[in-house]
């Protein structure tokens, strides 16, 4: 029963850790480029961060779940190779006087090779504990992204490419998932992005849609709405949120609920500072 929650709580994404900035779009976002995000996301938009960056972020989850973040991303000049580490925590409240909780680590590289198109590769290690037993799987992850113009994105992640371990429970095992990523900017003014993710071991599963737009109020503040298709609970996510970018750190809240699922609300607030 432990387990069973815990996992319903992590099925809302499906990365390890989704920034407030696609929390806030319902999980889309793996054709754009943020500093807060892009570390968890997707390894090729490593690329296209600039100079040296420190995020953290908190999120509330369902079923007394919470969240922590860290990522540094270095892409200074003389980087030879654009790099992402970051980690999250995963713990919930005591139940039956037993604490479950999830460490992860990702180290991402990624870098041109071409003007216009990126490749990245991931590793990500993830430790789960529960009544007492610990869990460990480490997995891959290969991804592309194509920026025709200033204001376009395409990028395509092939997530876990590696086979599960048989010894871990079905409920925490890392399933293969391919992501299609697109995202559009108009004159900063509008930013459109959408998601579709499809089950790499499951060709017959019906694809994932998260969609979602951002709004720039003026230079420093920008609202966000999303929403997104569920599969592994068969319901919808709606998303909405806020940042204020700043020239020294953003600021980013979202919130996510479904409709057909009690206790699905998610709080989430993150930090991004340019160190460099």
């Amino acid at each position: 029963m432990i387990l069973a929650l815990f996992s319903v709580a992590l099925s809302f994404q499906s990365q390890a850790y989704v920034g407030s900035v696609s929390a806030g779009t319902a999980n889309s976002g793996l054709a754009s480029v943020e500093a807060s995000d892009t570390p968890f996301m997707n390894p090729a938009a490593v690329a296209h961060l600039s100079g040296y960056y420190f995020s953290t972020g908190y999120a509330s989850l369902p079923s007394g779940d919470r969240q922590f973040s860290l990522s540094l991303s270095d892409n200074m000049k003389q980087t030879v190779i654009p790099t992402s580490l970051s980690y999250v925590q995963t713990s919930q409240d005591d139940i039956n006087g037993v604490k479950n909780s999830s460490q992860a680590f990702r180290l991402s590289f990624g870098n041109f090779i071409s003007s216009s198109v990126a490749f990245g590769l991931g590793v990500n290690h993830q430790q789960d504990r529960f009544l007492s037993k610990s869990y460990n799987q480490t997995n891959l992850g290969l991804a592309t992204m194509w920026t025709p113009t200033s204001t376009i994105g395409f990028a395509l992640f092939a997530n876990n490419l590696l086979a599960p371990s048989k010894s871990n429970p079905e409920e925490i095992q890392q399933k293969g998932e391919t992501i299609l990523g697109a995202s559009y900017n108009y004159r900063r003014f509008l930013r459109a992005k959408v998601d579709l993710a499809t089950d790499s071991k499951n060709t017959m599963s019906k694809p994932a849609l998260a969609a979602g737009i951002e709004y720039y109020m003026n230079r420093w503040v920008v609202a966000r709405l999303g929403a997104a298709q569920v599969n592994e609970t068969k319901s919808n996510l709606y998303a909405a949120g806020f940042g204020f970018v700043l020239p020294r750190f953003g600021l980013h809240y979202a919130y996510q609920n479904s409709p057909q699922i009690e206790e699905s609300t998610r709080h989430s607030v993150d930090l991004a500072i340019p160190i460099w």
